[in-house]
């Protein structure tokens, strides 16, 4: 569960990253 929210939280900041710049 642990992993699968780090995974879900790092793709977030990555799109959100990518959405801004």
């Amino acid at each position: 569960m642990k992993e699968l929210m780090m995974v879900s939280t790092e793709g977030g900041l990555w799109i959100l990253l990518a959405v801004l710049f």
